[in-house]
C-alpha cells in the first residue's frame, strides 16, 4: 500500500509544479497511465486518492491487529476451558500423582506460551500474504527491476548461507564451553 500511495504522489506533486529530472518524459504501464490520469485530475482529486489509500491502509490494519488479538484471546479462554474440564473430569488418582505446581504452571505458562505460538503463526501467515500482494504489484509495476531484485537478493541469501552456517556452529561451541565453565 505504501507503494501505491507514492506512485499516486508523483502526479500530484506533478500537478502542484514540482516536476522532476529523474522522472522519463514518456512512462509505460501503471505509472504512465496514474500520470496521464494525473494530468486530468486536480491536485485536491490526487490528494484525495492519496488519503483514501493511506486511511484505506490503516483501517486495514488496524482490522488484522485486533483480529488477531482476539484470535488469541478466544483461543487462550478455548484451551483453558478444555484444561479445566479435563481436570474437573479426571479421576482422584490422578490429582494425587499431580503436584499443584504443575496444575497452576499448566493454567498460566503453557497456555501462554501455546497463545503466543498462535499469535507467531497468524503474523507469520499475514507476513506471507502482505509479501506475495507486495511482489505481485511490484511485478505489474516494474517487472524488470522486480526480477532483478529478486534474482540479486536469492543470489545474497546463497552466498550468505555458508556464513550462517559456521556462526550457528560457533555460537554451539560457544554454549557448550560456557556450560563446561559453569
Amino acid at each position: 500500500m505504501e507503494g501505491g500511495g507514492l506512485i499516486i504522489l508523483l502526479p500530484m506533486l506533478q500537478t502542484v509544479g514540482i516536476e522532476s529530472s529523474t522522472i522519463s518524459a514518456s512512462p509505460s504501464g501503471v505509472l504512465g497511465k496514474i500520470q496521464e490520469y494525473g494530468s486530468q485530475v486536480s491536485f485536491l482529486g490526487l490528494l484525495g486518492i492519496f488519503l483514501g489509500l493511506v486511511i484505506g491502509q490503516t483501517i486495514a490494519k488496524t482490522a488484522l491487529a485486533r483480529l488477531q488479538t482476539r484470535l488469541q484471546v478466544n483461543f487462550t479462554t478455548f484451551m483453558r476451558h478444555r484444561l479445566h474440564r479435563a481436570l474437573t473430569g479426571a479421576d482422584w488418582s490422578v490429582f494425587l500423582q499431580l503436584r499443584s505446581s504443575d496444575v497452576v504452571r499448566s493454567f498460566t505458562g503453557e497456555v501462554n506460551m501455546a497463545a503466543m505460538g498462535l499469535s507467531s503463526l497468524t503474523s507469520l501467515a499475514s507476513s506471507i500474504i502482505v509479501a506475495a500482494v507486495q511482489i505481485i504489484a511490484a511485478f505489474i509495476i516494474a517487472p524488470t527491476i522486480t526480477i532483478t531484485a529478486i534474482i540479486v537478493g536469492g543470489v545474497i541469501v546463497v552466498l550468505v548461507r555458508p556464513l550462517a552456517r559456521r556462526v550457528r556452529e560457533e555460537s554451539r561451541a560457544g554454549q557448550v564451553l560456557s556450560l563446561i565453565h559453569i
